[in-house]
């Protein structure tokens, strides 16, 4: 065979045939060429038809196989494997036989097919390779040779295992429903699509009171209480209407007795369905369920009779804490509604920082059944109140709990008072402690000043010089002693809570001023460079407020100012910030340390503890002046560093005076001014030695000087002496009060000049003397310079 090259450059498969001949006396080869391209392309066709069939051999899914007439295996497909785990090999050779799960199926194949000449879907049961039992659906035909003689078997196995597998689940599952419908305590009927029982279940008989054997016939309306047949028919017209519906109803049914039972019904429409055509209705007995709940519904109206009414709160919640029920007493209690309630949960209504310890009572809760313990919530406008909570869990209740709850905010506040009132007994036990501490020595040192110099005082030999020193210790252990008994007496009504701010006009430029010139030569004795600031017009800067409290504030400021820098500088002053006026006091004193900034404003403290046995003062300064910030509405704040000095601050509101109020702060008048004309003067004192120093200040200004020592006898005094230019009127009188005095003065004589005098100290003392009739007011210990300024300041042309 070759290929031949036509002219026109195609080739053809072709057959040559070669002879060797003479002719002619030579040897020549002889070719015939035949065309053989239609037996190749047949061959072709052949081996193509063979090669797609070998591929479907190989590759389909059923199982191709091949015996002679004695059953022995001579071909069979490699899809065998699929579902036998044999190999083609394992079996090509073999007795069909072999292949079958049950032995009595061996004879059957070949017997019906030599009778038959063929079978067609003949089911049964294959064998595997590990003993397992497949399902298989055979057809097999017997093939005849050319001459018609049965020459062998072909045939070809499909496994059905997962369907037969399936036919029998679907079997047992028919078996197993029917069982129960027959054995359901629920009941079951089939009715036709003419409303007739087709089917009626024996548990549907029994609960109804028929037997097994009964045979219950008609139309289910026949049995339906009249009153609940309308919402029945209802139903089953909508359930014709529309398959998909499937309602659950509860209506009345009669037993056999003709007694009415509550049934729950459900409905399935399965008319489409030509196994069934039916309405199928299940239903339960629940005529004692219904009994129950009419209970119930009457326990819960009690229960809720209760709830409302109870003086307690009560919710109702999950183990999430989400509320599922609330009463009115809770609603009240919290500020909130119901319905806000019920969208909340336990943690929304405490307080945030119990989040853990209520995690931890809910474990409590779960894990022992009940638990009581105290809570903090918070209302709705966001005011805090104690509870005592009462909770009990309830497994069988979905996981509920009941809880209760008490307002005790009343108790806590009890409870509160009852722990301050002790801890102020605790602190008054130690501040009398401190007290005495500090009061031993900050008054023993003045008064041994005064009596010890006194005592000098009484040598005869002592030089000019001498007595002037001794007399200066004098007067400084008494300054000192008088701040401190003012600072006693501060802290005392501050204490117990009866000072007042007293509101009045005042002038801080004159204040500033006032306390420049008292501290000027205090502050020069010790070398300070000595300043203040004022930064508002005199016009501006007339405001009003408490000015005693504004006066003793930077009275301590500076006087602490003094105490504590031994070089360098002072400077005070105030500046307008807005709506408030920002007082300063700034010193390059010996500062604070860091350890000890904590304690300077308390009691009894200074800024370090070895400073209060270095310097003098009980300590109550800085207490005092924060408490009287505080009272104006500002605040106090300091900066310091050790050994580079200390600023402090403090706030009051800037609040301006009206236009025609005039200040009428004390002022230091030169000591040399006279009066315009000597005064006939009335001292009103019952302390002898207090008489004997005002004389002695008001001597070179009076013509005449009478002395009273009740106030009886000044009030007849002013009646008897009409020509009285000025009063000294001491407040603390026998027989009758200063205050009394001067009123029934003022009844006849609304000219003469009274100065008020009281040993009492106490802020409101200028203003309820004031109030009394008085002119002015001086506090004792007398400032002999003051009273003088006091007495040209009225007396002035």
């Amino acid at each position: 065979e070759s290929t031949a090259l036509r002219k026109d450059g195609t080739t053809f498969p072709c057959m040559l045939t070669g002879k060797m001949m003479h002719y002619k006396g030579k040897s020549v080869r002889v070719t015939s060429v035949s065309d053989i391209s239609d037996r190749k392309r047949a061959e072709n066709a052949l081996r193509e038809s063979e090669e797609k069939y070998r591929h479907i051999f190989e590759n389909v899914q059923d199982v191709f196989f091949q015996t002679d007439l004695n059953g022995i295996i001579t071909e069979i497909s490699p899809s065998i494997k699929h579902f036998s785990e044999f190999d083609r090999f394992d079996l090509i050779g073999s007795h069909v036989d072999e292949l079958y799960y049950q032995k009595e199926d061996r004879p059957i194949m070949l017997h019906e097919i030599k009778q038959k000449g063929e079978l067609r879907d003949y089911e049964l049961g294959l064998r595997t390779r590990n003993g397992e039992k497949r399902f298989v659906s055979l057809n097999a035909s017997m093939i005849t040779d050319s001459d018609g003689k049965l020459h062998h078997i072909d045939g070809s196995i499909r496994d059905i295992t997962e369907r037969k597998l399936a036919e029998e689940k679907i079997r047992k599952i028919g078996q197993h429903y029917q069982a129960l419908i027959e054995k359901a305590p629920d009941g079951v009927v089939l009715i036709n699509a003419l409303g007739n029982f087709t089917f009626v279940s024996p548990s549907a008989k029994k609960m109804f009171g028929y037997a097994v054997n009964d045979e219950v016939t008609g139309n289910p309306a026949e049995y339906t209480h009249p009153d609940d047949l309308e919402m029945v028919l209802t139903h089953m017209g909508r359930l014709f209407q529309d398959p998909s519906y499937i309602p659950t109803i509860q209506y009345r049914f009669t037993d056999k007795k003709g007694n009415w039972k509550w049934v729950e019904s459900t409905m399935s429409n399965l008319l489409a369905d030509t196994s069934v055509e039916a309405i199928v209705i299940n239903f339960r007995d629940i005529d004692e369920r219904k009994q129950a709940e009419a209970e119930l519904i009457k326990s819960t109206e009690r229960n809720k009779t209760i709830l409302r009414t109870a003086m307690d709160g009560f919710l109702l919640l999950d183990m999430d804490g989400r509320i599922l029920e609330v009463n009115e007493t809770f609603c009240a209690m919290s500020g909130y509604s119901e319905a806000e309630l019920l969208l909340m949960r336990i943690p929304d209504l405490e307080v945030k920082d119990m989040a853990i310890e209520t995690a931890s009572r809910i474990h409590k809760v779960i894990e022992n059944g009940e638990h009581r313990f105290e809570s903090r919530q918070v209302r709705k406008d966001g005011r805090i109140f104690d509870v005592e909570v009462s909770i009990q869990y309830q497994p069988n209740e979905d996981g509920r709990a009941v809880a209760f709850l008490h307002d005790i905010t009343d108790r806590k506040l009890s409870e509160e008072e009852l722990i301050h009132a002790k801890e102020r007994a605790e602190e008054s036990d130690r501040l009398k402690s401190a007290f005495l501490a500090n009061m031993s020595h900050e008054i023993r040192t003045p008064m041994n000043g005064i009596l010890g110099f006194t005592d000098l005082l009484r040598a005869s030999d002592l030089s000019g010089e001498q007595k002037d020193l001794y007399i200066g210790v004098i007067q400084q252990s008494g300054s000192r002693m008088l701040n401190i008994i003012n600072d006693i007496i501060d802290i005392s009504k501050i204490e117990s809570g009866q000072v007042e701010t007293t509101v009045s006009e005042t002038n801080i430029n004159e204040q500033v001023e006032f306390i420049y010139s008292f501290f000027k030569p205090e502050a020069t004795q010790k070398g300070l460079n000595f300043q203040f600031c004022n930064t508002l017009p005199s016009k501006e800067a007339n405001i009003v407020t408490d000015r005693e409290k504004v006066y003793a504030i930077l009275t301590n400021l500076v006087k602490n100012a003094i105490k504590f820098t031994h070089k360098g500088y002072i400077e005070f002053g105030y500046a307008k910030k807005g709506n408030t006026l920002e007082f300063f006091v700034k010193d390059s004193g010996i500062g604070i340390p860091d350890e000890k900034k904590g304690i300077i404003f308390k009691r009894f403290r200074q800024g370090s503890e070895s400073l209060t046995r270095n310097y003098e003062g009980a300590g109550l300064g800085l207490s005092i002046s924060d408490a009287y910030v505080n009272m104006l509405g500002g605040e106090i704040r300091f900066e310091s560093e050790a050994g580079i000095g200390s600023a402090f601050y403090f706030t009051i509101p800037y609040q301006p005076a009206p236009e025609s109020a005039t200040d009428r702060i004390n002022l230091v008048l030169d000591e040399g001014t006279p009066t315009p004309k000597p005064l006939k003067i009335l001292i009103a004192e019952d302390d002898e030695i207090s008489e004997m120093l005002i004389a002695f200040a008001v001597r070179f200004i009076s013509r005449e000087i009478l002395v009273v020592r009740t106030g009886i006898e000044a009030v007849e005094a002013c009646r008897n002496n009409p020509d009285l230019d000025l009063v000294l009127m001491d407040i603390k009188l026998p027989e009758l009060s200063g205050y009394e005095a001067v009123r029934r003065i003022r009844e006849f004589n609304t000219a003469i000049v009274i100065i008020a005098q009281t040993a009492f100290g106490l802020v409101d003392d200028r203003e309820k003397a004031l109030a009394a009739g008085c002119d002015d007011y001086i506090s004792k210990p007398i400032d002999v310079a003051l009273l003088k300024g006091l007495i040209q300041l009225h007396f002035q042309n």
